[in-house]
């Protein structure tokens, strides 16, 4: 049946229901109460730019994939659902700063930004991400991309980045953006309800089994909403120079495990010793992409997933065995990798946040010819903010 969006005339051409994570991120979009947990901001320097092309790129991109024409509705239905629509506007603001000093731009972008932020998102209208160009010079402009994190994980992003970039380049060439088929993130949706929730359950529940209490940071008060992104919150960074994350490969080569492993057991062991719990768990981020959709490397829209890792600390044990096992258990996990979080504190009977930290294990392929080629859109001095609603999260990249 069709629908119609009021007020626009829009016509919606999909509708179906979210994965674990967008329920989620619905969830404490609902609940926050002006916290913004899961707003992305990617911001730039575009020097050369034309603004007309660089925004006819954005819309080829909303286009192609249907996320990112998706809104969310929590009550209109029997369950939450997102809805693709045939045609969004995409929100551009332009500000121009070229009056202002060196010294005033800058505390004019860093406010915009803030504000820009801050103004969070209607999930019911799509789409759930809008562009700001600051003029700062007559041909240099910096970007301000916001969206949505229940839209698109890091990879989708690299991979949009991607598609900007080279549609940029053939509309600035006088030519037409390459038709495509169009990304339809329904078919993950109906890919992941497809799956045995028996399975799933028995599996979880063994893999689980020896946790009697939460493995929570000691140093959080003890209140109800340490999970939903309340305080303040700051980011710390640490740079390993080449020779030691040489030592940290070579070492994961020896043991036959991945750096990622490594980084897992870094904090299972801390965690261990502040928390005195040898049953250690806590949160990891998995790229649940399935190698059983065609261009999964391709596809834009949230595939990640946030799943329980769970180890015993023993430490007479041999620590190339402890190595391997994690390794092992991390394996066996992956078809089980899209399990909703909500529904394995169902299966295992849990009552409140059994983990209060998260491991991030970034790394996002990137083609080499993409790497090292010198693009007509240029995005230079780029970073990506955002934060989600766990109190400490470990990210390695």
């Amino acid at each position: 049946r069709e629908t119609k969006d009021q007020g626009s005339g829009n016509r919606m051409s999909s509708i179906y229901g979210l994965s674990g994570l967008q329920e989620g991120m619905l969830f404490h979009n609902l609940y926050d109460e002006g916290v913004g947990a899961y707003m992305k901001q990617f911001v730039c320097a575009l020097p050369g730019v034309v603004p007309e092309v660089l925004v006819e790129s954005f819309r080829h991109l909303l286009r192609r994939h249907t996320i990112l024409r998706s809104g969310f509705y929590h009550d209109a239905f029997s369950t939450p659902m997102q809805c693709v629509w045939e045609e969004v506007t995409l929100p551009v603001d332009v500000q121009d700063y070229r009056h202002l000093p060196a010294g005033e731009q800058q505390s004019a972008i860093a406010a915009y930004e803030e504000a820009d932020l801050k103004k969070g998102f209607d999930f019911s209208r799509a789409p759930l991400m809008r562009v700001g160009l600051l003029r700062l010079g007559d041909d240099h402009y910096r970007m301000v991309w916001t969206s949505h994190h229940i839209l698109m994980d890091g990879w989708s992003v690299a991979v949009l980045l991607e598609e900007l970039q080279s549609v940029y380049e053939q509309l600035l060439s006088g030519g037409m953006a390459a038709e495509v088929q169009e990304d339809r993130y329904e078919d993950y949706i109906r890919y992941i309800e497809s799956k045995d929730k028996q399975a799933e359950e028995g599996w979880w529940r063994s893999y689980l089994s020896g946790i009697e209490r939460p493995v929570l940071l000691p140093y959080i008060d003890e209140v109800s909403d340490r999970t939903k992104g309340v305080g303040v919150y700051q980011q710390e960074e640490m740079e390993m120079d080449e020779a030691f994350t040489e030592r940290v490969r070579q070492y994961a080569q020896r043991q036959r495990v991945t750096v990622n492993t490594v980084i897992q057991a870094v904090w299972s062991y801390v965690l261990y010793r502040y928390t005195g719990e040898a049953e250690v768990v806590y949160g990891v981020t998995v790229s649940g992409r399935p190698e059983e959709l065609s261009g999964i490397e391709g596809r834009v829209g949230l595939y990640i997933n946030t799943l329980p890792l769970h180890t015993h600390i023993d430490e007479e044990r041999e620590i190339g065995e402890w190595l391997r096992e994690l390794q092992s258990g991390q394996v066996a996990s992956r078809q089980y990798e899209h399990s909703r979080l909500s529904d394995i504190g169902k299966w295992m009977g849990w009552r409140g946040d059994m983990f209060d930290s998260l491991v991030v294990f970034e790394n996002y392929p990137m083609r080499r010819e993409v790497r090292g080629r010198r693009w007509k859109l240029d995005l230079q001095n780029s970073l990506i903010r955002g934060r989600n609603n766990y109190p400490l999260t470990l990210g390695i990249g």
